[in-house]
């Protein structure tokens, strides 16, 4: 999930917390943190933690990026299309088999 990785980070400097405090409040690695501000990735469970504890919606911290779900969607249709035409394969391979 996209995070607003500057809000974690003005936040949690803000409140004078190292990334490493942060980590041991939310219950998650420094390494996690480190991630986070830097790549602005994390899971809904992390998001939902720093929600709390730095008591903003959640909302709030989770970013919408048109780019990354993109690529997500366009990945998503490209499975799609081999495993149909996996079946489709699969189906005709069926057929000349039994046909035969």
């Amino acid at each position: 999930m996209n995070i607003n990785k500057t809000l974690v980070k003005e936040t949690r400097v803000k409140k004078g917390w190292t990334q490493e405090q942060l980590a041991e409040i939310i219950g998650v690695s420094s390494r996690t943190v480190q991630r986070i501000e830097s790549k602005g990735m994390t899971s809904m469970d992390t998001i939902s933690a720093l929600s709390a504890v730095f008591e903003v919606a959640r909302e709030n911290l989770i970013v919408d990026d048109p780019e990354i779900s993109k690529k997500s969607m366009n990945g998503s249709l490209l499975m799609l299309l081999l495993f149909v035409s996996g079946i489709a394969v699969g189906a005709g391979a069926s057929f000349l088999i039994f046909n035969a």
